[in-house]
């Protein structure tokens, strides 16, 4: 990357119905295991409902073993 530009981020699915304590510790761990310069940012799915978070505190470095761990989240999918 040119000096200036910013990685694009990260960009993750999670589904409300499936969201609990549990998903959302996984979730922390693993961005936290893979810390690094990209910027992560989740789009909760409520129904027909979107929102839209910054994950400032959870910058990774993407791997194929981040997104494989991701992966294996329930109710939590990749958009990239």
């Amino acid at each position: 990357l040119a000096v200036g530009e910013e990685e694009p981020p990260l960009l993750l699915l999670a589904s409300a119905e499936r969201l609990d304590q549990s998903v959302v510790t996984e979730l922390k761990q693993t961005l936290q295991a893979h810390r690094g310069d990209t910027p992560v940012r989740l789009t909760l799915v409520t129904g027909r409902r979107e929102r839209r978070y910054a994950l400032d505190d959870y910058p990774v470095t993407v791997s194929s073993m981040l997104l494989g761990e991701l992966k294996g989240i329930p109710g939590i999918s990749c958009a990239r």
